[in-house]
């Protein structure tokens, strides 16, 4: 003998409408049909805002199974709905998903959803989680022909936790304000280095290839000249890492000066970084 409450546990259960959402999974003994549906409205946003005609009852903000579609169904649009009638009681439906027939103009219809509005503006805010930055605003300089923290002025700046995807690539811009000297110590060339060094998931140190620098030549190289000859430049410089290992990584701006003695001021330094 079976309990009279289980019998009519498909009759009272809450309707998908009701706060209480869907019920999870569906008995084996549930009546299950497949059906379409045309989209009336289609505003997932709003509550109440969408609403699908099915077999004459309106359905309103109906679940559905492929989040997805949720871009991309337009009213006037026809779905596949499920329907569970546990018992022949009250039902759930489902929104499967939109119904497309290969070679129609249903197919195009898909893709306008990519010149959208609301794809525009997802595709400008992932694309705009992809790009980080980090700022030195104090004066750095190197004293030494090696890559390394500045010797005077603050490290970095290090722009931190960049995810890299499978792709394996990023693109590093490179940017200061730089400024040599040359004449004040007989010196008649001038020559600083900005670079990046990246650790993390890869580790690729500072080099030359991968630098902005400022070269600072006296227009005499035989005159022992007792002036200065100032240069000051923004200098910016663009790189691609295209080898890069998937996972996080940390990309640190490193400085070396050239082999005259007299070091090159670095001014409001700054890295960007654009993970691909």
């Amino acid at each position: 003998m079976t309990d009279a409450a289980s019998d009519l546990a498909g009759l009272i259960a809450p309707h998908w409408s009701a706060e209480a959402g869907p019920r999870p999974g569906i008995a084996a003994s549930a009546g299950l049909e497949l059906g379409q549906g045309t989209v009336e409205t289609w505003d997932p946003l709003t509550p109440g805002g969408t609403v699908v005609r099915y077999r004459g009852v309106e359905l309103i903000d109906p679940p559905v199974f492929s989040s997805t579609d949720m871009l991309v169904i337009r009213p006037g649009d026809q779905v596949a709905i499920m329907s569970s009638t546990p018992g022949g009681g009250s039902g759930a439906y489902f929104v499967l998903g939109r119904i497309t027939i290969p070679g129609t103009a249903a197919v195009a219809q898909s893709l306008d959803f990519l010149e959208s509005d609301l794809a525009k503006a997802l595709s400008a805010r992932i694309f705009a989680e992809r790009i980080r930055t980090a700022v030195a605003e104090d004066v750095a300089t190197r004293n030494s022909t090696t890559y390394g923290d500045p010797t005077s002025g603050s490290a970095g700046p290090a722009v931190t936790e960049v995810e890299i995807s499978e792709s394996g690539k990023a693109v590093v811009f490179m940017c200061g304000l730089m400024q040599a000297a040359t004449g004040s110590s007989f010196n008649t060339t001038q020559t600083g280095h900005m670079s990046v060094e990246v650790t993390g998931a890869t580790s690729i140190a500072a080099s030359d290839p991968n630098s902005a620098y400022l070269n600072a030549t006296s227009v005499d190289a035989t005159a022992q000249q007792a002036s200065q000859n100032v240069v000051t430049a923004t200098v910016t410089r663009a790189v691609l890492f295209d080898s890069l290992n998937p996972g996080l990584h940390t990309f640190t701006a490193k400085y070396r000066r050239g082999p005259a003695q007299d070091i090159v001021y670095i001014y409001n330094r700054s890295l960007v970084v654009f993970a691909l």
